[in-house]
């Protein structure tokens, strides 16, 4: 688990060189929109007009939230799954459950309702084919049961495989993207109409 975790924080690393306050799409396009970056075990939400990405997501899972209503978005990368120990004084949104309660109390800061939320998750792959390595499953399992018992949809999913993947939601817009591995990014889910024009998982 702790190699696994030094992955992820590489890529978080060589992912926070490469952008500053411009971002590129999967397919090497520029965009000067104002974004925000989610590194292992982040939270973050904004309201119309931004763009969340996630650093590169190995066993983690971004959580992808969104409220249709308000436009207002929040993602939160998820390192580990269930609750932070209860010595933990930092590092405690890396854990499923106290990352998701950050995620809709930011979310609400910003003008959502928490009983409107769509939610998208992304990652949770084996990126170190580890037969036996099951965080990447555990982390997926944890997240799934946490939002369904708030009677949250979980309206798609684009999670294992072996790929490094990566989340980015335009707030404005209302759709989010995925990127796996060095494929070009493809749009996953649209939150306004609902449509789905990449292929499942």
């Amino acid at each position: 688990m702790k190699k696994t975790a030094k992955t992820d924080t590489e890529d978080a690393f060589k992912f926070r060189s490469t952008f500053g306050k411009h971002y590129y799409d999967g397919y090497g396009a520029r965009h000067e929109t104002p974004h925000i970056v989610a590194y292992t075990g982040e939270v973050t939400a904004a309201g119309p007009g931004r763009v969340l990405i996630s650093s590169p997501l190995g066993s983690c899972i971004a959580v992808c939230a969104y409220d249709p209503g308000t436009q207002v978005g929040g993602l939160a990368h998820v390192m580990l799954p269930g609750v932070p120990p209860a010595r933990a004084e930092t590092g405690k949104d890396r854990y499923a459950a106290h990352a998701l309660e950050t995620l809709f109390s930011v979310m609400q800061n910003e003008g959502a309702d928490p009983g409107n939320l769509l939610i998208c998750l992304i990652g949770g792959a084996n990126v170190l084919r580890r037969e036996h390595d099951t965080i990447h499953i555990d982390n997926l399992r944890s997240l799934t049961s946490l939002i369904l018992q708030r009677n949250l949809p979980i309206c798609r999913t684009m999670t294992g495989g072996s790929e490094r993947m990566m989340a980015r939601m335009e707030t404005k817009t209302g759709r989010i993207f995925q990127t796996t591995g060095n494929d070009p990014e493809e749009m996953l889910f649209d939150y306004f109409t609902h449509n789905i024009e990449s292929p499942d998982n």
